[in-house]
């Protein structure tokens, strides 16, 4: 009997495997492109027991899955399909590209409850091109409240931020967006004017008991974060409520009235202890500060202020911050601009031109 080589036989196990390589393998399609999911805002408990993060495949709803460290069990929820990335800036393309969207996920200090937003749904989204929605009409993001302990979730709708607050137990504030907004801004389409901000629903929840408070025309809030003090902005149709506002979260007692009148009010900012706070306000904008033992709020800067800058004002366009310390607050300032005059060239003689750049289509 002829013996084979070893040599020989292991060239030709060699061989047989390559084949059946090359026998599996194929060319990836898109198909295999969907399927591929990356994750996104993978946050930790306080007490280390819980791991929540967000699941996104390529095209398709993602899903918010939280993991109980210790027994190895999940709770799933789906969180809409992710939204395509802001466009580029093509007349700055030497700017860092604009980041890509994700959803705000916090636990509570306690962790006993994780909040988190979410997405409008793909089929959502898709039959809202189809009816040609504006983006004004179309769907919205969206507000989870899950309980930690049985993993039942709190559906709410329609919200455009929260806030849970990071040294405080037992509540969570949210705000809803506004259909006052949207509906005034279509009315006023027509009109040259600037469109105004109208604020929506606030919500303070009890995270306990469960019970709900709803302040209304809220166009921003800011929670302390001791969670004993939440301060809101007004932007009403009457304008008379304008305003900055503070309550206590858990009692039923009518909201303080820091500063109230004509006006946009913005820019809410506590500093480093939560003793005080700095906000723009007013007809012709001005720097408030509020210290939280005061009754009301006091102009800290206006453009009579000594040594404002000539020529300049307030600008609400900017954020307020306090140094470490609370002796020093930043804000911003803009040079102050005049009314454009209304052309008085007669129409026969006006020059209409189109302009154009390298970086146009």
């Amino acid at each position: 009997m002829k013996r084979t080589s070893p040599a020989l036989f292991s060239v030709a196990l060699a061989a047989l495997l390559v084949c059946g390589l090359h026998a599996q393998k194929r060319s990836l399609t898109h198909a295999d492109y969907d399927g591929w999911r990356h994750v996104q805002n993978q946050h930790l408990s306080n007490d280390g027991a819980f791991l929540a993060y967000a699941l996104f495949p390529q095209e398709g709803d993602g899903l918010l899955i939280v993991r109980n460290l210790q027994t190895g069990k999940e709770f799933r929820e789906s969180i809409g399909q992710l939204p395509p990335p802001p466009p580029p800036n093509f007349a700055a393309p030497e700017d860092e590209p604009p980041q890509p969207r994700g959803i705000t996920v916090a636990f509570t200090r306690d962790s006993k409850t994780l909040v988190f937003s979410t997405f409008p749904a793909k089929a959502d989204v898709d039959q809202a091109k189809k009816d040609k929605k504006k983006p004004a009409d179309g769907p919205k993001n969206g507000l989870r409240i899950m309980n930690l302990t049985s993993g039942d979730v709190v559906r709410v709708e329609r919200v455009k931020n929260f806030q849970v607050p990071s040294a405080g137990d037992g509540f969570l504030a949210y705000l809803h967006e506004s259909e006052v907004a949207a509906k005034d801004g279509e009315a006023k389409a027509e009109k040259p004017e600037k469109k105004k901000e109208y604020g929506g629903d606030l919500v303070i929840r009890n995270l306990t008991s469960g019970d709900d408070r709803t302040f209304h025309d809220v166009l921003e809030f800011a929670f302390a974060k001791d969670a004993g003090t939440l301060v809101y902005a007004v932007s009403s149709k009457s304008e008379e409520s304008n305003g900055v506002y503070s309550v206590t979260p858990g009692g039923y007692a009518p909201p303080k009235t820091l500063v109230s009148g004509r006006g946009k009010f913005s820019k809410l900012a506590w500093d480093e202890s939560q003793d005080e706070l700095g906000f723009y306000g007013g007809a012709e904008t001005k720097l408030y500060l509020w210290r939280r033992d005061s009754a009301a709020a006091a102009v800290l800067v206006s453009g009579a202020t000594p040594g404002f800058p000539t020529g300049s004002i307030l600008s609400d366009k900017s954020n307020i911050t306090f140094s470490k310390d609370g002796q020093h607050v930043f804000f911003g300032c803009a040079p102050k601009t005049t009314a454009d005059k209304p052309d008085a060239t007669p129409q026969e003689d006006r020059v209409s031109v189109d302009l154009w750049s390298w970086i146009d289509d």
